[in-house]
């Protein structure tokens, strides 16, 4: 039985954390949770429906001074990828979101 190895660009990193993201066609922000990053994307929960390449802005709480994660940087834009319907995700979001950076 051949094995899967997954091969991305940037090591990803787990990090949990409260985002808001925006996107130009929604009127109000949606709310979500990401859970990793990488230098050329992030992923994240929401219960808000996404489009595929749908320009997105994603903002975090500000953390710390000196906290080297994702925290410390005011935002990420990009792109929506890929996105999946999630089942009984323990977050209790219903998608899951894969965003390019720009």
């Amino acid at each position: 039985m051949p094995s899967f190895i997954e091969q991305r660009r940037h090591e990803r990193f787990d990090y949990e954390t409260p985002i808001v993201c925006y996107v130009d066609r929604a009127p109000q922000a949606c709310i979500g949770c990401m859970g990793n990053y990488s230098r050329g994307g992030v992923y994240f929960e929401s219960n808000d429906r996404l489009q595929l390449k749908e320009p997105v802005e994603i903002r975090m709480h500000q953390s710390l001074a000196g906290d080297p994660g994702p925290e410390s940087h005011p935002g990420f834009i990009g792109e929506v990828i890929w996105s999946q319907r999630l089942r009984r995700a323990h977050s209790g979001f219903a998608y899951g979101y894969g965003i390019r950076l720009w």
